[in-house]
């Protein structure tokens, strides 16, 4: 043995052999004493466990068969031409309704606010109307009738009397916000006398010769394609007047408001007599004074407002 050998086995100690643990004094071995390793013991036998693996997994992917197209059904030529024949018929139907429904119902009913409005129709015979308005919106025109026809949508309800051959409609409904926005159409004859006040709301008369005696708090009067005969009078407290039409000879009549301006365009050859008068405001007036004795007499009046008469 060599000098550095020598060396190394003095610095480290030697090692004790190898000792059980079992052969420690003092140690007691445990005893096994499960009953399935003693000897002699019979195992059951193995139950055995179903598994439907719903994925097919462990198993060998196969190509899944085509799909089998369901069995045609029999056509029934009969049957789809009776089908199309009932569809076609019920969209000329619907097309007659509409188009009837457009011809029947004036053009401006329906300048509302694009909903849809409930209609009412109405027909009152009689000589002379008298309409007292609360809120909407009036219309007045003449056409190929002999009785008063009446067309509302809208929230309006119109009460109606009728005494001597006079026609009073009467707007009424309940205290609630929105109550009367919504139009009324009056068709009447062409001569029929005509007494109206409007509580809120434009007049739109047209085609008319009659005495008329029209009166609005607040709104808007227009009087266009008119004659008005001895005794007429257009007058509101807060808006505009625009008269286009004719006067009749010897007549007197009175245009008045409040707050607005006031336009009255009257034919060139026809005799009148103009009298106006404002507070504040522009006067224009391009007719001549007339001194014909049968010439009409019309007053126009305003506050606030200018006055512009000329010829059409």
């Amino acid at each position: 043995m060599s000098q550095q050998q020598s060396q190394f086995e003095e610095k480290w100690p030697q090692e004790s052999p190898h000792v059980s643990q079992y052969s420690e004094a003092g140690f007691q071995r445990e005893l096994n004493r499960d009953p399935r390793e003693q000897q002699g013991y019979a195992y059951a036998p193995e139950q055995t466990y179903e598994y439907n693996d719903p994925y097919g997994q462990g198993e060998k992917l196969r190509p899944r068969p085509p799909l089998q197209s369901p069995q045609r059904r029999r056509r029934h030529p009969l049957r789809n031409l009776i089908i199309a024949l009932v569809v076609l018929v019920a969209l000329v139907m619907g097309a007659g309704t509409i188009s009837y429904s457009m011809m029947a119902v004036p053009h401006y009913m329906g300048k509302m606010d694009g909903r849809p409005q409930p209609m009412m129709n109405s027909t009152y015979a009689g000589t002379q109307l008298v309409f007292h308005g609360v809120n909407g919106n009036l219309h007045i025109h003449t056409g190929n009738t002999t009785d008063v026809q009446m067309v509302t949508n809208g929230n309006v309800n119109v009460k109606s009397s009728i005494d001597n051959g006079v026609i009073t409609l009467q707007q009424v409904g309940p205290d609630q916000p929105g109550f009367g926005d919504g139009n009324i159409d009056l068709t009447v004859p062409q001569n029929m006398p005509l007494t109206i006040d409007m509580a809120r709301g434009p007049v739109d008369i047209e085609g008319l010769t009659s005495k008329m005696n029209i009166s609005a708090a607040d709104g808007e009067i227009s009087i266009e394609n008119s004659t008005l005969q001895d005794g007429s009078s257009l007058k509101t407290a807060n808006g505009p007047i625009n008269f286009s039409g004719s006067l009749e000879s010897k007549g007197s009549y009175d245009f008045e408001t409040l707050n607005g301006n006031i336009v009255a365009r009257l034919p060139k050859d026809e005799a009148v007599n103009v009298s106006t008068n404002t507070l504040h405001g522009e006067i224009t007036n391009h007719l001549n004074t007339s001194t014909d004795p049968n010439a009409a007499s019309v007053t126009i009046k305003t506050i606030n407002g200018s006055i512009n008469v000329d010829n059409q």
